[in-house]
């Protein structure tokens, strides 16, 4: 959901091609919220990879490749380093990763600020109210790169024509040299007038906050981050009175008792621990006119508050405490994205 100025501009569409699961999937949005919902193996993970990997400007992976794209790929890099077709040609025939957003808003007043969403606006039509935006990785390599790509390995390839097998394996290792991401605002009244525009821009427009649920039950020590470990780490930081008022106090009290405790067992453990090296080396060297031992210990309490806290259940009759997956990873999930949240 985008607020702009008082007025509402909402993401209405996403239209996904060629990503993972996701050959052509078109996704519209709520003006509030929207819950996708989908049996194992649908693509959920898939669509907000993707919206991940556009806004933060990451590489496309060979894994995100969907299969049907390999095999069309392959057997048009057979023909291209076969010399069957051009490089021209054989760029034409590749499916590309894209991913569309069409945002909507209506300005009451024309003079009204447009905030992220202007550098995306490239209409002039005042009656217009819909903004495309296309994030797509283009097979952008130049031929001579390409071509090289395989020629350093050919000499491992016996037969007369580049087979299937050998590309397959040059793709896995090379794939993400082939494809550079490009952004785009499109013209809703001509699609063919479009202006480039930035990662920067986009990420700017479509802040995005993942919260990934645990998906393993595994409770041994630190198999999982714990539901209070990126609360605790974002307490920890000095500007936490602007994040946080209701708990400015506590956080204070907390902050004042770990640097009292820091200091206080630093110095007692190594007063200690100076006297049992010193006493324990008996070697005749360094004397004592010339220098002593001793140990120094660095205490850091904040990062095990922040790393070993966890959640636990109180039952109510005895006082026992049970553990953050006594009621299951489902519930524990529900406790982490309220904390995130928050």
């Amino acid at each position: 959901m985008l607020w702009f100025g008082g007025n509402i501009m909402y993401l209405k569409t996403i239209h996904i091609k060629n990503y993972r699961l996701l050959t052509d999937v078109e996704v519209n949005l709520d003006t509030a919220t929207t819950i996708i919902v989908g049996r194992n193996n649908t693509g959920k993970t898939s669509l907000m990879d993707l919206i991940n990997k556009v806004t933060k400007g990451h590489k496309l992976a060979f894994h995100d490749y969907p299969m049907n794209c390999r095999e069309d790929f392959y057997k048009a890099v057979k023909k291209y380093m076969n010399a069957k077709i051009s490089y021209t040609d054989f760029t034409k025939n590749i499916l590309c990763p894209s991913i569309k957003f069409i945002v909507s808003y209506d300005l009451e007043n024309p003079e009204q600020s447009l905030g992220a969403l202007a550098p995306f606006i490239i209409d002039t039509d005042i009656d217009t109210t819909t903004s495309i935006i296309l994030a797509e990785y283009k097979f952008s390599i130049s031929e001579e790169n390409f071509k090289e790509c395989f020629v350093i390995e050919a000499s491992a390839e016996t037969s007369a024509e580049i087979s299937v097998k050998f590309i397959q394996k040059i793709a896995k290792k090379k794939f993400s040299n082939f494809f550079e991401l490009k952004i785009e605002a499109i013209n809703p009244n001509d699609t063919k007038d479009k202006q480039v525009k930035t990662r920067n821009e986009l990420s700017e427009l479509f802040p995005l906050y993942i919260i990934r649920a645990e998906r393993g039950m595994d409770e041994s020590e630190l198999a999982n981050t714990t539901p209070l470990s990126p609360i605790l780490s974002r307490l920890f930081k000095t500007d936490i009175e602007d994040v946080y008022p209701e708990v400015q106090n506590e956080t204070q009290k907390l902050r004042s008792l770990i640097e009292k405790t820091n200091d206080s067992i630093e110095e007692e453990s190594n007063r200690l621990l100076a006297d049992i090296v010193q006493k324990s080396l008996d070697f005749g060297y360094p004397n004592a006119e010339e220098m002593q031992f001793k140990a120094i210990t660095q205490i850091a309490l904040e990062e095990q508050i922040k790393s070993q806290t966890d959640l636990a259940y109180v039952e109510q009759g005895l006082g026992e405490e049970l553990p953050s997956t006594y009621n299951g990873l489902g519930y524990k999930n529900l406790i982490k994205i309220e904390f995130e949240l928050a």
